[in-house]
């Protein structure tokens, strides 16, 4: 019994060495220790092959560790990456992936501030009427920035639609309402091309200033309707409408009204539909 117990006590030490000794030299496979003047250190549980030594257990130090899968390498190289590393840097190859990121930026910079400078107005440095990089300009961005430029102030017509019950708003913007998912349908930017072909047959208009309540249901109420043909491919408006031009309130009488647009004028109009919603 006393030796089977000393045999046991042996054998539990041996593993707990073996353990230690295996927490010591634990790291990632296929790396090679090297010593801190950039020597290959040769040890227990590498065995050579031919492609170099491969790592059975890798020791704890990282810095005595290099990385054999990507082939052999130089002292000194392996050394500026040691520095690198001990600095908290990234690899040396990362500056190349960088410089390519900062050429690519400054690269669309150019072109930006490129194609606004040729969509300006006539100026000392070119004028609209020539000039090769100009024409070049015109010619790969002929929507040039006045497209995202709308003045504010511009006015804008509104449809609503007659009923039994009264009128309703009928304009499908904004883009982000829930029946538009949000912007992803595209169906209500046709609206727009829409009324302004409508309101474009339009000869009688009633000022809305001289109309005291609503403007549109005062119109609907008291007007007789213009025939009016809608020709869009995709209607969204068709049968009695009251198209409403509205302006902004310019922001130094904004204290004096309700609201951000003003009625200026109205038609009640009757649109007949080319084609089917």
């Amino acid at each position: 019994m006393v030796l089977h117990g000393r045999v046991r006590g042996h054998l539990r030490e041996r593993r707990r060495r073996r353990q230690r000794r295996r927490v010591r030299e634990r790291c990632s496979c296929h790396q090679r220790p090297r010593n801190r003047r950039g020597r290959y250190v040769v040890s227990r549980g590498w065995q050579p092959d031919r492609l170099g030594y491969r790592a059975r257990r890798v020791c704890r130090r990282p810095h005595l560790c290099t990385d054999v899968s990507r082939g052999p390498a130089s002292t000194e190289q392996n050394a500026d990456e040691r520095t690198a590393e001990g600095r908290g840097l990234e690899p040396i190859h990362s500056v190349s992936v960088l410089a390519s990121a900062a050429g690519g930026i400054l690269l669309v910079g150019v072109l930006l501030a490129g194609s606004i400078f040729f969509s300006l107005p006539s100026n000392v440095l070119s004028t609209r009427d020539g000039g090769d990089l100009r024409v070049l300009s015109a010619r790969f961005l002929p929507q040039s920035w006045a497209f995202f430029t709308k003045p504010p102030s511009d006015p804008e017509f509104v449809p609503y639609v007659v009923s039994d019950e009264g009128v309703a708003y009928a304009a499908r913007l904004p883009n982000s309402r829930s029946d538009n998912l949000y912007g992803l349908t595209r169906r209500q930017r046709t609206q727009g091309p829409e009324v302004a072909s409508m309101a474009n047959q339009v000869q009688a208009w009633k000022d809305c200033e001289e109309i005291e309540g609503d403007c549109p249901a005062v119109v609907a109420g008291s007007s007789v309707p213009t025939s009016v043909t809608n020709s869009s491919p995709v209607p969204t408006l068709c049968g009695r409408l009251v198209l409403v031009e509205s302006r902004p309130i310019p922001w130094k009488f904004r204290d004096r009204y309700e609201g951000w647009r003003l009625d200026k004028k109205a038609a009640l109009v009757e649109a007949k539909c080319s084609r089917r919603k």
